[in-house]
């Protein structure tokens, strides 16, 4: 896919993201938060399908996937590389964890408060909420829907475009670097989130 229709699927993501964050304001009158979760959930859904937008331009769906990486040469790749998450999951947590241990307590001895780099669903999730659909809907959008939209437009779409103008050390940063400005967790947050999204865009 040309790169300026990879940058152009990336830039109307952004913008798609940003005017769900306005939508769900109107939103916020609606007292039942399971609703307001399914509400989340349907949008990030129909933000998915921004990544179709290069064929509207005659670009094919073959050509597509290829260029954002969900194209597999070999079928029977797709099982190691279905492994390959786990295990790098598994093997990144101790240094992140370590990462994450020296940084809180360099942020506390500046005096900053950790709890300010948190993402803002966290009170949602200790507010003891008795509602066992809250819980479910927040995991779905949590641990599936948000993590597979990101994946595709960062990893895929953003770290695509910056392949085709950089090296694979600065791509891998910037994309990281990128993934972590557009999360809600603040100025505390990104050094530890451009490293996750690096590690991410290295995989």
């Amino acid at each position: 896919i040309p790169p300026k229709l990879v940058l152009l699927t990336f830039l109307l993501y952004l913008v798609a993201l940003n005017s769900s964050s306005v939508l769900m304001l109107l939103f916020a009158h609606i007292p039942s938060l399971s609703a307001r979760l399914a509400l989340q959930i349907a949008i990030f859904a129909a933000v998915s399908g921004l990544i179709f937008i290069p064929l509207f331009f005659g670009q094919s769906l073959s050509a597509l996937f290829r260029t954002i990486g969900l194209h597999v040469e070999n079928k029977r790749k797709i099982f190691s590389e279905a492994f390959l998450g786990p295990l790098a999951y598994i093997s990144f947590w101790p240094a992140l964890i370590l990462f994450l241990g020296v940084y809180s307590a360099l942020l506390k001895a500046l005096g900053k408060n950790v709890a300010e780099g948190s993402h803002p669903i966290v009170p949602v999730v200790l507010a003891g909420n008795n509602d066992p659909s809250v819980y479910i809907l927040l995991m779905f959008l949590a641990v599936i829907v948000a993590p597979v939209l990101e994946e595709i437009m960062f990893r895929g779409v953003l770290y695509s475009w910056l392949r085709s103008y950089f090296g694979r050390a600065i791509s891998i940063v910037t994309c990281g670097f990128v993934f972590a400005v557009i999360h809600p967790q603040g100025m505390l947050g990104i050094l530890p989130l451009t490293l996750i999204g690096s590690g991410l865009a290295f995989l």
